[in-house]
């Protein structure tokens, strides 16, 4: 066996560990600990960063946690917090060494990597409160912002870049936030109860540059304050994704096979088919070309940020 297939395998034994480890501590934790009470958020501070891949979809597992404290929400009103993932029970947030505007796209492309690696802290709160908490800044000035929405490889990262003007306007590039309510919608347990936008001057334009799967998400801009939406294709585009997947061709193959053998276990260990899941349970498909034409057509049907104190989103509360 290739060396190249021995390290992975090795990569995903350590994974599964580590993710076995952090599951026995979490029920501990609220076994000791007691879930979050109602007006309440967890405070915990980060012992231990791991991923299978920087690049994987981010979501509560992705830390090894303190037990932590309560505190109150309005704590989190500080421009270094940032939302990190939204689940179908919590809201996770992660204080970062600097302010939100740093993680711009100009400095990072993919917001997702240093959000990840700077983390400091974690708090968590339910849906419910995460509403309360955004309904608090109602009065607070409204940006206007741009949901930018593409199909993959097709040189939206290039594009958000020219978007993003100093002092007029500042894109983010794929705060996996957006990703995860478009994973929740895609899986039905979604549903809308509004969306909020704060403390943004006036003056200046928020774009959100998303992943090709928060086209998903164009079906609740009506309901968003001051948004607007922009999308951006590529024709004939497949061989593009086809050579993006092979740069990792052997973490797409044991993915493969794992999800061929039993779905589920794929999305214990990440996101990485969350959008292509439904297309893949169809076709199963065998090799990366395949995978390729299921990541490059599975954009929400084509027709249609993180609280980052430049954009919150509130769009959670009830499931369908």
């Amino acid at each position: 066996m290739e060396p190249k297939y021995i390290r992975t395998i090795f990569k995903f034994l350590l994974y599964f560990i580590l993710l076995l480890i952090n599951n026995v501590y979490e029920f501990f934790v609220r076994i000791f600990c007691g879930h979050i009470p109602t007006g309440k958020v967890r405070l915990r501070k980060v012992l231990l960063r791991y991923k299978f891949d920087l690049e994987e979809l981010s979501r509560t597992e992705d830390f090894l946690l303190s037990p932590g404290i309560f505190v109150e929400p309005a704590s989190l009103d500080h421009p270094n917090w940032h939302i990190y993932c939204i689940d179908e029970n919590l809201v996770t947030f992660v204080y970062l060494k600097s302010s939100i505007d740093k993680y711009s796209i100009v400095h990072y492309p993919f917001m997702f990597v240093p959000v990840h690696t700077d983390a400091i802290q974690v708090a968590q709160l339910s849906h419910d409160d995460f509403i309360k908490l955004a309904n608090t800044f109602e009065q607070k000035s409204q940006p206007k912002t741009v949901l930018f929405t593409n199909t993959a490889r097709c040189g939206s990262t290039l594009m958000a870049k020219m978007l993003h003007r100093p002092g007029k306007s500042i894109c983010y590039g794929e705060p996996h936030c957006l990703t995860n309510l478009a994973i929740m919608d895609n899986a039905e347990s979604l549903s809308p109860e509004r969306m909020k936008s704060v403390h943004t001057p006036k003056n200046e334009i928020c774009v959100l540059k998303t992943t090709s799967g928060e086209a998903r998400l164009v079906k609740y801009c009506d309901d968003v304050p001051n948004l607007k939406h922009m999308f951006m294709f590529r024709k004939s585009g497949l061989l593009s994704v086809e050579r993006m997947l092979r740069r990792e061709e052997t973490i797409c193959f044991y993915f493969l096979h794992l999800f061929n053998l039993n779905h589920h276990l794929t999305r214990f260990v990440g996101n990485v088919v969350c959008m292509e899941r439904e297309q893949m349970l169809k076709c199963r498909p065998k090799t990366i070309k395949v995978i390729s034409s299921c990541k490059r057509f599975d954009n929400g049907g084509l027709g249609a940020c993180g609280f980052n104190i430049r954009f919150t989103v509130g769009i959670l509360s009830e499931k369908r």
